[in-house]
């Protein structure tokens, strides 16, 4: 049975739950998560409660109830020194709150605390190698993350390496429509040259909005940089004809990863993995241009559908398992740890699994915290902790992205 907050009546998802680092009974730690799967968490001495899970705070009723739960965390945490962790994007409903405390503050990256709630997850504190995988989270750059390799402990963080980025165009609206992310990357495989190299393969988009949209990558308008993986499922879901919308969470992903199912065993794609010179300091880059091509050329090939999405998955797979074994020859780092909404595939997670095994690394999966959003208020308290709980108001992200 599901343990109750002290503070907070609804069913707890990670329950009362001990943490790898200890608060002193003088602090409390409230973590207000994401605007997605919003869940709240409050950590007290070495346990974390967390809060069930209030969804997407643009709904109204979704966010009085979150309003109403956070002022019950706050009181229960009376007559200690409160410390609120939230994310870094200055656009969430959840950021815009924590601003107005009166509390001492830690802003908290998304996918910093991605791997941290699975670190805590298994207990552990770091150093690691964290894959933090998704659709949206937002960069120390400004750009929209979604495909991290992390160097990190509970502490602070290095990105050192990500899937290469790639334009964004209308926002949200490509978080939808799948075509719009695939039109990006198919521009970026083949430059202007894209419209005979794919022969047709957007026919099927309205032609006024495949133009307004090529026009704006082209010239770089309204369109957002982003590492994020999960654009990539939704832009192959696209090329092999499986979802043109987004309709409800993941559907894209969701169909890729069923279709893959009745494929072959999957064999990886032609990708690239930009090594920097060590001695540069800057970060390793995953090139899915290859990829993408080879996609194209199987799909107007007519090879099994099934067959290239069992491929896409394998290819994946491999080009993250090569990055991490190229930071761990570097770092002497052999653990690495898996986290973020992307894992929820399981084609994906457990082929990484092996391919990470088989090269000699141990890997830490979630275990009860939720892999996705859900438990990103989880990795921030634990975060918040290990930097003492009580970092000043004004204060930044301590890390280097």
């Amino acid at each position: 049975m599901a343990t109750r907050s002290p503070t907070l009546d609804c069913p707890s998802i990670a329950g009362s739950r001990p943490a790898p680092v200890h608060l002193p009974a003088d602090r409390t730690i409230v973590a207000l998560g994401g605007d997605l799967k919003s869940v709240i968490s409050l950590m007290k001495a070495d346990e974390v409660h967390s809060s069930d899970v209030f969804g997407d705070l643009a709904d109204a009723g979704a966010y009085r109830r979150f309003v109403a739960a956070v002022e019950e965390f706050e009181a229960g945490a009376a007559g200690t020194h409160v410390t609120i962790a939230h994310d870094l994007h200055p656009g969430y409903l959840s950021t815009a709150l924590a601003q107005k405390t009166r509390h001492a503050r830690t802003p908290v990256q998304h996918h910093h605390a991605h791997i941290a709630s699975c670190l805590a997850d298994n207990g552990e504190t770091g150093p690691v190698i964290g894959l933090a995988c998704d659709g949206t989270g937002y960069g120390t750059d400004g750009a929209i993350w979604g495909c991290e390799v992390l160097t990190c402990d509970l502490e602070t963080f290095d990105r050192v390496g990500h899937l290469g980025y790639f334009l964004l165009p209308g926002g949200d609206a490509a978080a939808r429509e799948t075509w719009r992310p695939a039109l990006s990357l198919v521009r970026a495989a083949y430059g202007d040259d894209w419209p005979r190299q794919t022969a047709g393969l957007f026919a099927g988009v309205p032609a006024p909005d495949l133009a307004t949209v090529e026009l704006m990558l082209r010239r770089n308008v309204n369109s957002v940089p982003t590492s994020s993986l999960g654009r990539l499922f939704d832009a192959v879901a696209f090329l092999l004809d499986l979802c043109a919308c987004n309709r409800t969470e993941a559907q894209a992903a969701v169909a890729l990863e069923r279709c893959a199912e009745r494929g072959h065993a999957g064999r990886a794609l032609p990708f690239e993995v930009v090594l920097p010179p060590e001695d540069e300091g800057s970060r390793i880059l995953i090139d899915v241009s290859p990829a993408i091509r080879a996609l194209v050329d199987g799909v107007l090939g007519k090879r099994h559908t099934p067959d290239l999405a069992a491929d896409f998955h394998e290819t994946v797979s491999t080009m993250l398992a090569t990055t991490v074994e190229m930071v761990a020859d570097r770092t002497g780092i052999y653990k690495a740890a898996l986290s973020g909404g992307c894992f929820l595939n399981g084609r994906l997670n457990d082929g990484l699994t092996a391919q990470l095994q088989r090269r000699g690394m141990t890997v830490l999966r979630h275990q009860r915290v939720p892999v996705g959003d859900a438990g990103l208020s989880f990795g921030q308290a634990v975060i918040a902790a290990a930097r003492g709980g009580a970092v000043p108001s004004r204060g930044c992200d301590s890390s280097r992205g």
